[in-house]
């Protein structure tokens, strides 16, 4: 079962050497790392390619002009060869056993869909605090009268998302959220309870959430 890495950049080469020693440090090993560059206007795409070098494991693209996350987002899973797909934002990180958890719950054939527990860190993707969250309900008629839980790490079975009205392209924020209400209509979803998403608050970014001061309140810019 081989698992899609999908990394949407803008602007964050700076930070990608910390995430691609958390690529590389996986325990699952069956993967590839597909990066999409949305015309970054700093040195991001000479640092990325240095680091990645001639790892045919890694594959990079560009965006002709900025086309914003929605777009960016979609080609990227279009442009997947995996069965499974989790993003990963290139200024943050992924545990060792991030991918490996999640692909023990795939071989479930009912799950759609898995996330676990992130950290919220600092600019030095030092631990700040862990993001509190739960099981979502399956198959809950009344699941819009919760609050979403579904966050970082989030990975999705692709021959699935096929069937759905896919990613919107036109949202310029909560694209994502969209896309997992749209597979959570497709079968399971499953809660993973362990910190498997190192996620970076600072000021730039491709795009960012906002964490408010109570762990269990999420706002996306």
């Amino acid at each position: 079962m081989k698992f899609s890495i999908l990394i949407a950049n803008y602007n964050n080469g700076k930070y990608f050497k910390e995430c691609y020693d958390s690529i590389m440090a996986q325990e699952y090993r069956d993967w590839e790392a597909v990066i999409l560059d949305d015309a970054s206007t700093d040195d991001s795409v000479i640092v990325i390619k240095n680091i990645i070098g001639s790892d045919n494991r890694f594959r990079f693209f560009e965006n002709a002009g900025n086309s914003g996350v929605g777009i960016t987002k979609s080609k990227l899973i279009e442009l997947a060869d995996g069965d499974i797909c989790g993003f990963v934002d290139p200024d943050d990180a992924i545990t060792p056993t991030a991918i490996s958890s999640s692909i023990k719950n795939f071989r479930k054939q009912d799950v759609v869909l898995t996330y676990s527990r992130f950290m919220s860190c600092n600019d030095n993707l030092q631990p700040v605090s862990p993001f509190v969250t739960r099981q979502v309900r399956n198959n809950d008629h009344y699941f819009f009268n919760y609050p979403i839980q579904i966050a970082h790490f989030v990975c999705f079975r692709k021959k699935v998302y096929r069937n759905t009205e896919k990613m919107n392209t036109a949202m310029k924020i909560a694209e994502d959220q969209d896309l997992y209400l749209k597979m959570y209509e497709k079968g399971k979803v499953k809660f993973i309870n362990e910190i498997n998403y190192l996620y970076r608050l600072h000021s730039g970014g491709f795009r960012r959430m906002t964490i408010s001061r109570s762990p269990t309140n999420i706002l996306q810019k």
